[in-house]
């Protein structure tokens, strides 16, 4: 059974007014957001994509994320110490607070947070998303890798941003996908059609979601062993009857064209945002020359390869993970 909690999300909806009206980062980056640049690229049937022009997103798009790079406790810019003064937060359990992203691609856009400096990663975190996008009804919550899209990989955190402005969350009940885990409470869907692999977990039963969750994540560890994680990005929504979990196994983290000059250069980090359909670009050159073609071929650049998605497709039928 499925309970929201509308005090947090009431708090949440009163905390993004409040910020807006008293700080002026916030004020400013959010009404720039409100007149940004938006076309829509059809990349085939029923799958489409949202460009957004968004300069302010330039920080994060051209973020070191190397582990190995990253600044320490002192110099971190989601531990309490070192955020502005004006940013506010709401209380969460789990030693978690959330507060305003002040450079957004959404409407609505939240930073979940550790109080804890401790690193990105989502192994033993999954329960709390769930959580979140229970309680956070209208947000969807997602989920970038240290080392696919976390602009802080040396900081916990998860992102929230409107329900639904994702065009995956529409999509893909309208795609093809093989069935590879079923029970009474859940199911498992792989999407190999969708121009970036993704799977699709579906489910009522918090626990039962945790524990599919963890085998997958095993399998993952098992055949695309990182540093810290294998490099995935993670979207999850609570519909009316069931969580909507959205899994999307990396091959890289940036395509060959970030690393290009001159005119031949595109500034894309896809992160969760980007693989659930939202593509955010911080240069107007960008927004302008993205096409069908590009967008195409950047996703099937950072999804993993077809062979190593089908030998992930078939550890996870022949695990048991009950």
């Amino acid at each position: 059974m499925i309970k929201e909690n509308n005090d947090i999300n009431r708090k949440v909806e009163l905390l993004i007014k409040e910020q807006l009206e008293g700080w002026d980062l916030a004020h400013k980056n959010f009404g720039a957001l409100e007149n940004a640049h938006e076309r829509i690229v059809s990349l085939g049937e029923h799958i489409q994509v949202i460009l957004q022009h968004n300069p302010e997103r330039i920080r994060s798009t051209t973020a070191k994320t190397d582990i190995h790079n990253i600044p320490d406790e002192s110099l971190c810019f989601l531990c309490q110490a070192n955020r502005p003064v004006q940013q506010l937060s709401v209380p969460y359990p789990g030693n978690i607070e959330i507060l305003v992203n002040p450079y957004p691609i959404f409407r609505k856009h939240l930073t979940i947070v550790s109080k804890t400096h401790t690193p990105q990663s989502i192994r033993g975190h999954f329960e709390t998303m769930l959580s979140l996008a229970n309680d956070l009804w209208s947000f969807s919550v997602f989920y970038n890798g240290p080392a696919c899209g976390a602009s802080a990989p040396m900081h916990f955190h998860f992102q929230a941003g409107d329900k639904y402005y994702m065009p995956v969350e529409r999509e893909f009940e309208l795609q093809d996908g093989d069935v590879l885990i079923q029970t009474n409470n859940s199911r498992l869907i792989a999407l190999d059609n969708y121009l970036r692999k993704v799977l699709v977990l579906r489910g009522n039963n918090a626990q039962e979601l945790s524990r599919i969750f963890k085998q997958i994540l095993g399998v993952l560890e098992k055949l695309m062993p990182g540093e810290t994680e294998p490099m995935l990005n993670i979207i999850c929504c609570r519909a009316p009857k069931e969580w909507r979990t959205f899994i999307f196994p990396r091959g890289s983290h940036r395509p060959s064209q970030f690393f290009l000059e001159g005119t031949n250069q595109i500034l894309l980090s896809p992160a969760a945002v980007e693989m659930g359909g939202v593509v955010s670009c911080p240069r107007a050159e960008d927004f302008e020359k993205l096409d069908s073609k590009l967008i195409t071929d950047i996703f099937k650049q950072v999804s993993v390869s077809n062979p190593l998605w089908e030998s992930i497709k078939t550890s996870i039928t022949q695990s048991e993970w009950k």
